[in-house]
């Protein structure tokens, strides 16, 4: 998963130079974009590019689950035959990890495809 980031972007009011300010915390980057406004710069924004949309985030953690889930129901399967039934128990941890990987792909594929998205109407805004 990526990092959650507030980035705040404006071009500076006395070298007129594109600066960028990283925040954790949304209320912080909030205030300063505020405080930025007041002093006059120009071309302030924030970035919040780094947050997934709740497709995305749903997407991997079902992905997560899946593999767990699997793991787990392999190893139980497995022991629950008296000597170690090793086919059932494999065929079972495979079936979760690919099931869980198509998912968290597919969550990673709609968080870039959700960024891209973003870019592209903060470009044309800029027109």
């Amino acid at each position: 998963m990526s990092n959650l980031a507030f980035i705040v972007k404006y071009l500076d009011k006395d070298d007129q130079i594109r600066k960028e300010i990283k925040f954790h915390i949304r209320s912080s980057a909030d205030e300063r974009l505020g405080l930025l406004l007041e002093e006059g710069h120009t071309d302030v924004e924030l970035d919040t590019s780094s947050e997934r949309n709740g497709v995305s985030l749903s997407l991997m953690i079902l992905g997560i689950l899946l593999v767990a889930l699997g793991i787990i129901y392999g190893m139980l399967l497995g022991m629950s035959v008296s000597p170690f039934h090793i086919e059932a128990a494999v065929l079972w941890m495979a079936l979760g990890l690919t099931a869980g990987m198509l998912l968290i792909g597919l969550g990673e594929a709609v968080h870039l495809l959700d960024r891209i998205h973003n870019k592209l109407n903060r470009a044309e805004k800029r027109r």
